[in-house]
C-alpha cells in the first residue's frame, strides 16, 4: 500500500508543479512524508 500511496503522491506532485511553485511543493511532500513515518 505504501508504495501505491507514493506514486499517487508522485503523480499530485507532477500536477502540483503546475501551479505551484516548486519549494512550496516540496515543502508540503516533506511534511506529508514525516507526519507518515
Amino acid at each position: 500500500m505504501h508504495r501505491s500511496l507514493r506514486v499517487a503522491l508522485q503523480v499530485a506532485l507532477e500536477n502540483s508543479t503546475q501551479r505551484f511553485p516548486m519549494g512550496r511543493v516540496v515543502g508540503w511532500e516533506l511534511s506529508f512524508t514525516e507526519d507518515l513515518s
